[in-house]
């Protein structure tokens, strides 16, 4: 069986397309900034300083896998009767730094502004993502919500709403809030960057609000220990409690 152009896909397809982006649609931007290896090499360990002989002795950059492998071997170690609780503890509370370490990275990392990306490259993007009606998104940074804002590179008429509005009982707050009563087209699977859980709501930080970068406003969060939603845990049920938790 020949397999299909793309074009010929799309002829194939139902009237609604849906599009699942994965780390590709970063990497095929930025390699030296969101392989696992250039993350890898760019990481601050300090916190945990035996990480990198971890990384090392699976032979492998992928966070999330030594994440997995590291609540995997917590869950384990509890079944011998001569292990030490702590041990089991220890081993969860490097998981979660490891997490945090990965969060860091790709903030730090990260373009610092939307005209980091060439008009050209939005374009691109933007007719790429055209031949879709819905966009789902397993990415951390904010590349797809830049080059969905980028309306005045082309005439395309996308549909870059994620659901998030004005907060019913605070227009003129600073961020936007998810609403549940919209019909978004773009979903963040994993959540990202620029998408926090306030506890009573659930924030996204934008430039249009503060007149300050979203990368800006991210890296000031972290300083201040805030952190965004991410996806980052090792198994698929608790990755799926993760999602759902925020639903």
């Amino acid at each position: 069986m020949a397999i299909l152009t793309f074009q010929q896909a799309l002829s194939k397809a139902e009237a609604n397309k849906y599009l699942l982006l994965g780390n590709g649609f970063s990497i095929a931007l930025k390699p030296g900034i969101f392989t696992y290896g250039s993350l890898y090499e760019n990481a601050d360990f300090s916190n945990v300083p035996y990480a990198r002989q971890i990384f090392e002795a699976l032979v492998t950059r992928d966070f999330e896998a030594v994440i997995r492998l590291l609540i995997g071997i917590s869950k384990v170690i509890t079944i011998y009767n001569e292990s030490d609780p702590a041990i089991a503890d220890k081993i969860r509370q490097d998981a979660t730094k490891i997490k945090t370490i990965l969060v860091n990275t790709i903030a730090e990392r990260h373009p610092d502004r939307p005209h980091s990306i060439t008009p050209e490259q939005y374009a691109a993007c933007r007719s790429f993502l055209s031949n879709f009606s819905h966009i789902l998104t397993l990415n951390y940074d904010v590349l797809l919500y830049w080059a969905l804002m980028q309306d005045e590179v082309d005439t395309l008429q996308l549909k870059p709403d994620d659901g998030f509005r004005s907060p019913e009982d605070n227009h003129d707050a600073p961020y936007v809030s998810w609403q549940s009563h919209h019909s978004p087209s773009v979903y963040y699977l994993h959540g990202a960057l620029h998408l926090f859980d306030a506890g009573h709501e659930i924030t996204k930080y934008t430039w249009s609000r503060t007149d300050t970068p979203i990368i800006e406003q991210i890296r000031q969060a972290l300083d201040q220990e805030k952190y965004p939603i991410f996806v980052a845990e090792g198994e698929s049920a608790t990755k799926q409690e993760k999602i759902l938790h925020n639903a």
